[in-house]
Formats: C-alpha cells, sequence, structure tokens
C-alpha cells in the first residue's frame, strides 16, 4: 500500500504508488479507497483467516475437511506490456474476471491494487481462500487452466 522503502532501506513515506484501490466481499466494498482503508480490508481478511474453524464451528460445518496446501491467502499479479496503456476500468475489468476464473469472487474476499510506479501497468490481487460465511477453503486446484482458460 505504500512506496518501496528509501535508499537506507528504513521508511516507506508515501502511497503515491498506488493507482486505485478496490475490495470484494468486505465492510470496505468499493473503488479508489485509501491506503488505509485497504489496510483494515487486509487486516479483517486476516481475522477470518485465523478464525476459520470458528466460523466452521458457528457454521455447523465439519472441521474435518481438507486443509489448504496454499494456506489461507491467494495472492498474483496481472502485468500488462509497456507498450500497452490499459485505462483503469480495463485493469480493474481484468482483475474481477481473473478472480471470478477461480471462483473466488461471489463468496471469498478480495483486494485488487494497482501500482503506477512502474513503466509496465499493474495490479495485484490479494484474495482471502477461507470464505467469510462458514470458514471452508477455496478450491482452486488446477488454477493455470483456469487461467489458461481466461486468458
Amino acid at each position: 500500500m505504500h512506496d518501496k522503502r528509501d535508499d537506507e532501506g528504513k521508511t516507506r513515506t508515501t502511497s503515491d504508488r498506488v493507482g486505485f484501490v478496490y475490495t470484494n466481499n468486505l465492510p470496505t466494498d468499493g473503488r479508489n479507497l485509501t491506503p488505509e482503508e485497504a489496510t483494515k480490508a487486509l487486516n479483517l481478511m486476516a481475522y477470518y483467516a485465523m478464525n476459520a474453524e470458528v466460523l466452521k464451528q458457528q457454521a455447523g460445518v465439519s472441521n474435518k475437511g481438507r486443509k489448504s496446501e496454499l494456506g489461507s491467502v491467494y495472492s498474483y499479479s496481472l502485468s500488462w506490456d509497456k507498450e500497452q496503456d490499459p485505462d483503469d476500468d480495463e485493469m480493474w475489468n481484468a482483475a474481477i474476471t481473473s478472480i471470478q476464473s477461480l471462483g473466488l469472487y461471489e463468496e471469498y474476499q478480495s483486494v485488487i491494487v494497482q501500482h503506477t510506479d512502474t513503466d509496465h501497468p499493474h495490479v495485484h490481487i490479494i484474495a482471502n481462500l477461507i470464505s467469510p460465511e462458514n470458514g471452508k477453503v477455496a478450491n482452486i486446484g488446477n488454477d493455470h487452466v483456469k487461467f489458461s482458460k481466461w486468458a
């Protein structure tokens, strides 16, 4: 959510490199959030991930289900060639449809962050693999195939 570290590697003074920020299935849902709002969303995602067993218990779901080999977070980025010039809407749409291709859009939480500090446009997607509704782990097996079909 912030700039890269300064020359001494100690501080991150601004969030100038952050373009748009979007959250899905979180209280902060929307686009053009502040980095502070996005950080709160990420903290809430971590809370749900750390409390998956409690969520399962509250939803009456067995805790004997499969465990995620990936952990509770799935993170990736989409980038365009430096010769391409996608607008914010094109980048946002690509991020949303990629999340949908994994089956993570309807039930799972995600944060999309656009960075504007490189010569190639790109977005980062951070998805919570733990359902906030019932604590179940998302099934994103064969993600490479799903992404290939999406592309």
